[in-house]
């Protein structure tokens, strides 16, 4: 995304441990198979069986965009305080809210999951026992333990969301806690139990008396209702909720000793701070004892992550190192510690006048009161300058790594583990802690995952460790892991799965993919995330497609990246290269890289995309006649820029939420102020060049250069995006439409923010932007007729057009005789009649069988199951390939299968014509005696197919019922073999799957064919 780097929930490189972030993607959710036993033939699983619960799914190993929006995702791990148990939350589509919603789950490490195939909860995630806690289309979410971990806490979306949830792990549902008068949010559990969070007071009286009159008006940037939020605690035994802080600004972050003495805020001073970055926010330091407040870290860039060491003497936090702290630049993250002096006294500090109060300071910073935005020269406060006799003096914590933080620490103790930016890939460290400004560093070996770890939750001891690893080729492993820290090395052991998500999508194409390094602008090296076509041929060229992320200050990494944004691997399966560059600005890589393109922008990233391009044509990987280029916000804002520079190189562009015109962009975007200052330099009427405008701003803007433009382009935008404006789209649209020399199409997704949530919307981008580089890169697409219905009748008689036919009969002519034609049920493995036997097919074999000339392509019935054996001997003889009934296994899935679509097929459901009860069957069926079986029976293909795997078939819920080999012994049982599936006059009794009339009269046999 196009981030402001200031903000650490903005930017995706900032803060490791969040799940979401480090997997880079956003929550998504996928579907699990059902764990369901089948008997083993020739020592293995029948492929039908396998398959059986992926009927009605294109079961090819190609992903859809239906995959990729319903991959599942694992995040918000929390160790209960003695270790034996991990809580976490999983994302999940939502259809009746069309968007994700969030459950949560239990893992017990002290007893092991069921085995394979046994009856239990989840038995497919996990070696450990995993229990699914909640279940429903309210998402649950920040799952936290009672210190004695007899409880499990949580908040919730249930209600108006401003409850706290709890359950008792020994059993029993969810109860209510308590009922807050406003939302919480940032909980932290404190060693005796007692619960922080950050909430609001209340409504103000004059947002009562709005509210009363529905009067929704807003006052932008209202510094009337910017009221404080605060820090407060909460006993869940008594239930008293206590005020612990009296500060006029909202807490913005914060962290507490685990003794409950000692605490560290953060708050943001003005409602414009988004925009601008003024005033800098304050940060203070309490005793929660006294209620008294210190105020520290002036003029440091944006304090963060803060949290206290185990012995509750000091405190860790991160930092932002730039060269505009001014506009909260984009910077690297460096790590800090403050020690608390021996019997420190916050009053003996507090009372001092060289301290000013938070009111004063604010006032002293910025006219907030009349919302006055002061310019650059009075942006360097004296309040904001560092005090060297403060009582506590922040020490920059040795990393002894030049590029600083990748993505946030952990404290272990009085220690810390550390993620360390590394460009494309991230180091594991540890930090132990020795006193006197000084920390022992150990970088942490974790086998064949090195590089590719993000920690998601430490055990209260330090030794167990929840971690992912994923790689672009590798979609995400939930693991746990042990961290043994010795005196000359650490490491963190490879362990076991935790959980194992996505497990119906394990099958799916996965590309081939590498770190692929270049010079780039100022001959600095590159680097970039380089996934194969498909089957690649070294030596021959294929087309490209450069998928540029957002940001700038971001980075892609050597992760799993499969969303709705970016899709690489659906372009490698067609046959395509894809780039992902780190261009210049990128975080990870250092400051002099992340901040190369301030006042430069555009200047230096195009340089690093088409050289990238051009080594990987120089290398005989790519054709620079078949280029593509995709992005989403600052990809898109790159992207666009290309097809200005480079009118002629792109053969399609994909530009999501891409800003074209930065004067406007400078007011409406929510932080264009410290963002265009940065990056573009000034404001727009700032006077250059003699000038009564900035000329920068007219230079840089695509809007007014937009007649170069040829690249076919397809626009998506949130009509809710405030990150990249969505008038910014608009704009875009116009200009290519009024010159018209590029075809272009524009996508607007009603009440949508930057980032799209509606499942609906996130399937409708992908379907969109594939089938615009079908259409204008890869000449693949097809026009589709807009009055044609896929299930509807028509398509069902095409359908059958399309099937193998033979002078009019169902069938493929082999050697002169009339044969069933199969379809493969998967890749390398059995095929299975597309009909059943039929009538002309059966007499290829037994030439006394008859029957009307008009019902030669109906389903041959009224056979034994020794005939039904001896037609597939004789098939297998008269073809050279073995033919057989279906087997045990395969019986049990097909009829599940025929279960489910009974009631759609040619069975007394469907000639009831409504919704019959199974007290009616019999007097349905006193009319349906009326009619002969020829009257009843349809022509094969009558009906709507059903999916086996791969396979589409007809006829298995209804029309004839079908023999098989194998089999518990039943009514329909006839010399070993069995019946399955529906007959015309059978009922289909959802409460009884094994209901049916068994009447010979009505039953044929379907052939299996063995694979080679």
């Amino acid at each position: 995304m196009r981030t402001p780097h200031r903000i650490p929930h903005r930017a995706p490189a900032m803060r490791a441990w969040s799940l979401c972030q480090a997997t880079g993607i956003l929550f998504l959710s996928a579907l699990l198979l059902l764990a369901v036993p089948f008997a083993l033939e020739s020592g293995r699983t029948s492929a039908l069986a396998l398959n059986e619960l992926q009927s009605g799914n294109n079961n090819e190993n190609y992903w859809t965009p239906a995959d990729i929006v319903r991959q599942e995702s694992a995040s918000q791990f929390t160790f209960s305080p003695d270790g034996s148990m991990v809580a976490w939350v999983t994302s999940r589509n939502s259809t009746e809210n069309d968007r994700n919603a969030t459950d949560l789950y239990l893992t017990r490490l002290d007893r092991e999951g069921p085995s394979s195939g046994s009856s239990g909860v989840d038995a497919d995630r996990s070696p450990y026992l995993t229990v699914r806690l909640t279940r429903s289309e309210d998402s649950d979410r920040n799952p936290f333990f009672s210190r004695d971990g007899s409880l499990l806490y949580f908040l919730s979306s249930r209600g108006d969301g401003k409850k706290l949830w709890a359950m008792n792990l020994h059993g029993g549902e969810p109860y209510e806690v308590h009922e807050f008068d406003e939302g919480i949010r940032n909980i932290q559990v404190l060693e005796d139990g007692t619960i922080l969070f950050v909430s609001q007071e209340g409504d103000l009286l004059i947002e009562a008396q709005r509210k009363e009159r529905k009067d929704n008006v807003q006052v932008i940037e209202d510094t009337v209702t910017f009221k404080p939020s605060r820090l407060f605690s909460f006993d869940p035994e008594t239930k008293q909720v206590r005020r612990l802080t009296d500060n006029h600004y909202p807490v913005s972050t914060y962290a507490a000793s685990d003794d409950g003495r000692w605490a560290v805020t953060g708050h943001t001073r003005s409602p414009h701070f988004g925009a601008d970055a003024q005033p800098p926010p304050s940060y203070y330091f309490w005793d929660l004892e006294s209620g008294k407040r210190l105020r520290i870290l002036r003029g440091m860039q944006t304090p963060g992550s803060f949290n206290f060491t185990e012995d509750n003497k000091g405190f860790y936090f991160t930092a932002v190192t730039s060269s505009d702290p001014e506009w909260s630049g984009a910077g690297i993250s460096e790590l800090y510690y403050v020690e608390l002096p021996e019997d420190f006294d916050v009053a003996a500090y507090a009372e001092n006048g060289d301290h000013k109060s938070e009111d004063n300071a604010a006032e002293s910073a910025d006219d907030t009161a009349a919302g006055r935005v002061p310019g650059a020269a009075a942006r360097t406060v004296a309040d904001e300058v560092p005090d060297p006799a403060h009582p506590l003096q922040p020490v920059t914590v040795p990393l002894d790594w030049d590029w600083a933080l990748g993505s946030g620490y952990q404290v272990l103790g009085n220690d810390v583990l550390a993620s360390l930016a590394n460009g494309p890939t991230r180091v594991l460290a540890h930090y132990e802690r020795r006193g006197n400004g000084e920390w022992r560093k150990r970088i942490v070996e974790t086998g064949r995952f090195n590089e590719r770890v993000a920690i998601a939750a430490v055990s209260e001891d330090h030794k167990k460790v929840v971690f992912v690893h994923s790689t672009a080729s590798s979609m995400p492993q939930y693991r746990i892991g042990e961290l043994d820290v010795r005196r000359r090395d650490a490491r963190l052991s490879e362990g076991e799965h935790l959980v194992r998500l996505n497990t119906s999508l394990a099958e799916k194409f996965v590309a081939k993919s590498e770190i692929f390094r270049w010079t780039g602008a100022e001959d600095n090296e590159v680097n970039g995330i380089l996934y194969y076509p498909e089957n690649y041929e070294p030596g021959r060229a294929y087309p490209l497609v450069v998928a540029i992320r957002g940001g700038p200050a971001s980075v892609t990494l050597d992760w799993w990246n499969m969303s709705w944004a970016y899709f690489p691997h659906i372009l490698s399966q067609k046959g395509s290269f894809v780039l992902m560059p780190n261009y210049h600005g990128s975080s990870n890589h250092g400051l002099e890289f992340v901040e190369s393109i301030k006042r430069r922008y555009y200047e230096l990233e195009l340089v690093d995309i088409v050289n990238g391009i051009e080594a990987l044509h120089q290398a005989g990987k790519v054709d620079k006649d078949s280029l593509g280029v995709m992005g989403w916000s600052n990809g898109s804002i790159l992207g666009i820029a290309l097809s200005i520079e480079y009118p002629d190189m792109f053969r399609v562009l994909g530009a999501g939420a891409g800003t074209v015109n930065w004067a406007s962009d400078y007011g409406t975007c929510e932080f264009g102020v410290r963002f265009n200052q940065s990056y573009i330099g000034g404001a727009p009427w700032d006077s250059t060049d003699g000038t009564f405008y900035n000329r920068a701003y007219i230079e840089k803007s695509p809007l007014f250069r937009m007649e170069r433009v040829k690249t076919p382009t397809i626009i998506f935008f949130g009509s809710e995006d405030r990150a990249v404006p969505r008038d910014q789209g608009w704009e875009h649209y116009r200009a290519l439409q009024q010159i018209g020399k590029a075809p272009v199409r524009f996508l607007w997704f009603p009440d949508q923010p930057h980032g799209l949530l509606k499942l609906t919307h996130q399937r409708r981008k992908l379907e969109e932007e594939i089938a615009w580089f079908d259409r204008w890169l890869f000449g693949t697409y097809e026009e589709p007729n807009r009055a044609f219905k896929e299930d509807s009748p028509l398509a069902t008689l095409l359908k059958r057009d399309s099937l193998a036919i033979d002078d009019g009969y169902f069938g493929l002519r082999n050697s002169e005789r009339l044969i069933p034609e199969t379809v493969p049920v998967g890749k390398d493995t059995i095929s299975i009649g597309r009909f059943p036997v039929t009538n002309k097919q059966y007499q290829a074999f037994d030439t006394t069988h008859t029957f009307h000339p008009l019902q030669a392509n109906h389903p041959v019935r009224g056979i034994r199951v020794d005939e039904a054996r001896a037609y597939t001997r004789w098939l297998s003889g008269h073809t050279g390939r073995t033919y057989r009934l279906p087997n045990e296994a395969e019986t049990r899935a097909l009829h599940r299968i025929a279960h489910r679509a009974g009631p759609r097929q040619n069975t007394l459901n469907h000639l009831a014509g409504f919704g019959i009860t199974v007290d009616e069957v019999g007097i349905l069926r006193q009319k349906m005696d009326l009619l002969t079986a020829d009257r009843l029976v349809r022509e094969v293909g009558s009906f709507p197919p059903v999916k086996v795997g791969d396979a589409e078939i007809y006829d298995l819920g209804g029309n004839v019922a079908e023999w098989s080999d194998g089999g518990s012994s039943d009514e329909g049982s006839n010399n070993g073999g069995s019946v399955y599936g529906y007959s015309v006059r059978d009922f289909v009794d959802t409460a009884d799957p094994g209901s049916r009339e068994l009447d010979p009269e009505f039953t044929g046999f379907r052939v299996i064919r063995e694979a080679k």
